[in-house]
């Protein structure tokens, strides 16, 4: 910009100030025109440039994103196998432990058949010997209301002596008797 010029004391021409002022006024434009242009080249030059960045960017993208997938994929068919492997074992696995489950289930079902047999023979030898001591049983019952019959039967006949008092020599003869029939003859064991 020139430099302004300090007012002078006498007027100053109108037509010299204008047309300062146009020129300066055109200088502006022609800084304004050239502003515009450049502002313009880089508009184009930032498009241009952003473009081609987006075309590497894309094209950076795809190449990783095809690398990313290509190691994905190995990486899952090298996890598949070792899946696959995993599976494997684990049906080998089950298939011994099956095995194993299956002789442990037999062997218990022939432990269970051998107990029971065990155990019916047990039930069968304590019925026989319960029939025996009830036998037993019966037969001493037997001889027991024996016994009682015979004790109160006797009971009878020494009241009844008693009642007629009868002299000591017919009681001691009937006690005679009571006990004769009470004690077993010699070689018997007594009764109980």
């Amino acid at each position: 910009m020139p430099a302004r010029k300090k007012p002078s004391a006498s007027p100053p021409n109108v037509a010299e100030t204008v047309r300062a002022f146009t020129v300066v006024l055109e200088d502006i434009r022609t800084k304004i025109d050239v502003l515009g242009e450049g502002q313009q080249t880089i508009r184009e030059e930032m498009r241009t440039n952003m473009d081609v960045l987006r075309d590497d960017l894309r094209e950076e993208m795809r190449a990783n994103m095809d690398v990313l997938r290509g190691d994905l994929r190995e990486e899952m068919r090298t996890s598949m196998d070792v899946l696959r492997g995993d599976q494997q074992t684990l049906r080998e696995e089950m298939r011994t432990n099956m095995a194993v489950l299956r002789e442990d289930q037999q062997t218990l079902r022939e432990e269970m058949r051998t107990n029971m047999a065990v155990l019916r023979e047990d039930q069968q030898t304590l019925r026989e010997e319960m029939r025996a001591g009830f036998e037993t049983v019966n037969g001493d019952i037997v001889l027991l209301k024996d016994a009682v019959a015979e004790n109160t039967r006797q009971i009878r006949d020494l009241r009844v002596a008693v009642e007629k008092k009868v002299d000591r020599d017919e009681l001691e003869a009937v006690v005679e008797r009571v006990v004769a029939r009470a004690s077993p003859p010699p070689g018997d064991p007594p009764r109980q």
